[in-house]
């Protein structure tokens, strides 16, 4: 902690702000009221800014000072992590991490439509940053939600199309950001949301050829979006744990190399691709001289590219096929249940998850919020 005085004319402005620590000082003046009318540009005026009007402060009339106490790293201009994940928890906003897919289909000729409908419809509600992803095989996406949102954003969701009332939430992480309920995230300053350490920047919805490209030429998709199509069983994260413990199934991560590298299960077999088109040529030399009636476990980030593995091993004549349902952030909300329920259940995952998001890597055993 740093200690930091603030000397001032009256109750509209703060002067001579200083901040003295090793190797950096910093002395500015901005208004308090009506804050919207200068940009903020550091990290020290957003954290003081936030502090008084959270406090409501009273300014002493005689000796004309402030002393408080702020959570600075001494070492640089940015706020200290134990801050916000202690005091500023109480504080700052709580937003939900989500994702969720179906694959469905979507004729090409109404895929802006449904990109501009989506986009106009998620800047009508409070507090939505992230991304969505349109193809004709359906409907991915990954957001961040503010939590008073969170029961419209679901209804809005489902009653955005037919083919997603039945959508599945993968619900993830609980994250609180440094800043006003009032303030609507999506209106604030890029630079500002980096230096708040949000898991996004902006509010993205688009469409491309294919939501996870596979380069065969829809021969997954049409075997995925038929009604007919033959896939192996989800499996719940409890189920995949106990099948996992077994020790007879043939396990694979159906993710890239650098993901793999970061963490998977144990006795897991990597494809290590650099991307998903080409795991067909890594599964078939993996699949060499396994039967056909072996025990096959996939499993990915977050359950979408399961599906096309799975569709392809069946295609390949293996019926005993299983994959992890909401993938690997599905076994994290595992873990954290038995965790808070206090039942001593071991992870069977090593390592750190890559994210698709500004976190990069997540450990699956961080039980803090």
């Amino acid at each position: 902690m740093v200690h930091t005085s603030f000397l001032h004319k009256d109750t509209k402005y703060i002067n001579n702000l200083v901040y003295k620590a090793p190797r950096y000082a910093f002395k500015s003046s901005f208004p308090l009221q009506n804050r919207t009318t200068k940009k903020v540009k550091t990290s020290l005026e957003l954290s003081f800014l936030r502090f008084l009007s959270q406090n409501k402060l009273e300014v002493d009339k005689y000796s004309k000072k402030v002393e408080v106490l702020l959570p600075f790293s001494n070492s640089r201009n940015s706020l200290n992590k134990n801050f916000y994940s202690r005091s500023l928890e109480s504080h700052g906003s709580r937003y939900r991490l989500l994702s969720f897919f179906k694959y469905y289909n979507i004729e090409e000729a109404s895929l802006l439509q449904k990109v501009v409908k989506l986009q106009k419809l998620l800047q009508s509600l409070f507090g939505i940053l992230g991304t969505a992803i349109f193809s004709p095989e359906g409907l991915n996406a990954q957001f961040l939600v503010h939590s008073k949102s969170l029961h419209i954003f679901e209804r809005c969701i489902r009653e955005f199309d037919d083919d997603l009332r039945d959508v599945q939430f993968n619900f993830q992480d609980q994250v609180t950001l440094p800043h006003s309920d009032e303030e609507n995230i999506s209106q604030l300053p890029r630079g500002l949301l980096k230096e708040m350490n949000s898991p996004f920047l902006k509010l993205k919805v688009f469409s491309r050829d294919q939501l996870v490209r596979d380069g065969l030429d829809r021969k997954l998709s049409d075997r995925v979006l038929s009604s007919s199509g033959v896939l192996g069983v989800h499996l719940s994260p409890a189920q995949w744990h106990n099948l996992l413990k077994s020790g007879s199934p043939l396990v694979l991560d159906c993710r890239n190399f650098y993901e793999s590298n970061a963490g998977c299960f144990i006795n897991a077999v990597p494809l290590q691709t650099s991307f998903f088109s080409q795991s067909w040529p890594k599964l078939d030399l993996i699949l060499q001289h396994v039967p056909k009636n072996q025990v096959i476990m996939t499993y990915c980030t977050g359950g979408i590219r399961c599906v096309k593995v799975d569709a392809y091993l069946q295609a390949k004549g293996y019926r005993n096929t299983y994959m992890l349902h909401h993938g690997i952030h599905g076994y994290k909300s595992f873990l954290r249940e038995e965790y808070f329920k206090k039942n001593k259940t071991e992870s069977l995952f090593s390592g750190e998850l890559w994210v698709f998001d500004r976190r990069t890597t997540i450990m699956l055993t961080n039980f803090s919020h």
